[in-house]
C-alpha cells in the first residue's frame, strides 16, 4: 500500500534556540508552505506523529520551520534525518506538462526500452537543482538521473518509467 502522504521536507540539523529546524524542502513553490497547517513528522527510527506548522522563514536555498511541540534545540537536534510530509489531498495543483510530483514517481517500475525490469523508484532524490530517481531492484541501489535524455518514457497511470542508461552507470552508481 502507497503512503497516503507527500514529502514535504528532510530535517538537516536544528537553528536557532527556540527548537526551530533547518530543512532541505522538496517543493518548487515555498509560498505554499502558508497554506500548510499540520504536519506528519517521521522520524529515523520509524515513529510517526502530528504536528502543527506555526510558522516557517526562508533560509538560502533551505527553510527554518518552527514546529509545535519542538520548543528546545534538544528536542530539534532529535529530528535530524526526519521527514515532515504532508496530506497528499493537499497537494492539489498539478505539475507542468513533462514534470511530476515526486509521489507520482515512487513506485514507479524503472525498465529498459528493451524491456528489461531494473527495479522500483524507491525515492526522489533533489540535491543541488538536479532530480535523481534511488531505485531498488535485483542488482542492488544505484541512482538515475530525473532527465529526458535518460527518463525516455514517464508513464505515471502505467506504473513505469523507461529509460535509456548510458553504459556503466548502474554499476558507477551503486550505493
Amino acid at each position: 500500500m502507497r503512503d497516503e502522504t507527500i514529502l514535504l521536507a528532510e530535517v538537516d540539523r536544528p537553528r536557532g534556540l527556540r527548537g526551530e529546524v533547518l530543512v532541505t524542502l522538496h517543493t518548487d513553490d515555498h509560498s505554499r508552505l502558508d497554506e500548510i497547517d499540520e504536519v506528519e513528522i517521521v522520524e529515523r527510527s520509524g515513529g510517526r506523529r502530528t504536528s502543527r506548522l506555526e510558522g516557517w522563514k526562508y533560509h538560502r536555498d533551505r527553510a527554518v520551520l518552527k514546529l509545535a511541540g519542538v520548543e528546545t534545540v534538544e528536542e530539534a537536534r532529535a529530528l535530524a534525518g526526519a521527514q515532515i510530509r504532508i496530506a497528499k489531498e493537499m497537494s492539489r495543483q498539478t505539475p507542468p506538462d513533462g514534470r511530476y510530483f515526486a509521489w507520482q514517481l515512487e513506485g514507479l517500475q524503472v525498465v529498459t526500452a528493451a524491456g528489461e525490469v531494473l527495479g522500483r523508484v524507491a525515492r526522489v532524490l533533489c540535491p543541488a537543482g538536479q532530480t535523481l530517481l534511488e531505485v531498488n531492484g535485483a542488482r542492488g541501489e544505484f541512482l538515475v538521473p530525473g532527465v529526458p535524455e535518460i527518463c525516455r518514457e514517464v508513464d505515471v497511470e502505467g506504473g513505469r518509467i523507461v529509460v535509456d542508461l548510458p553504459e556503466g552507470l548502474v554499476d558507477l552508481n551503486a550505493i
